[in-house]
This record gives C-alpha cells, structure tokens and sequence, in this order.
C-alpha cells in the first residue's frame, strides 16, 4: 500500500485512526496524532504500512516548522 503522506483526506484519517481499536498512541486529536506521526513515527504503525518518516524529525524541525507542517497536512481536502 502506497503511503498516504499529503493525499487529500489527512485530517479526516487522523480523527479516525486515534478511535480506532488497534491504536495504541498517545493523542487525543488529531493534531496530536499528525505530531505524535512527525515526531515519533513508530509510536503508531497502520497495518499494511511501511515506516516512511525519518525518525529524526522531532530533533530536526523546531515547533514552529512542526506545527506549519501539521496546518499544511490538516488544510489539505
């Protein structure tokens, strides 16, 4: 399956996936979902998923660029 990083839909998927039975991260929402997926990409792998994050990007982006990366993934339709 291919990755759906910057398809329309993120933010809808995000709300979803944190309800979901077999989710096991930390968030709440799902901003904290797209952070926790940035930030930490193994806290939550979707079945069938290859990891496709750089696991070095919560020591690379400063909190500003993390959270213009969530508003850019979240306005995408």
């Amino acid at each position: 399956m291919a990755p759906q990083w910057g398809q329309p839909g993120i933010g809808a998927r995000a709300a979803t996936r944190i309800t979901e039975a077999d989710y096991k991260g930390q968030a709440t929402t799902p901003e904290q979902y797209l952070l926790e997926s940035i930030v930490n990409p193994s806290a939550f792998m979707v079945s069938g998923f290859q990891p496709v994050m750089p696991g070095n990007y919560g020591q690379t982006l400063t909190a500003q660029e993390t959270a213009n990366l969530i508003a850019y993934l979240l306005s995408i339709k």
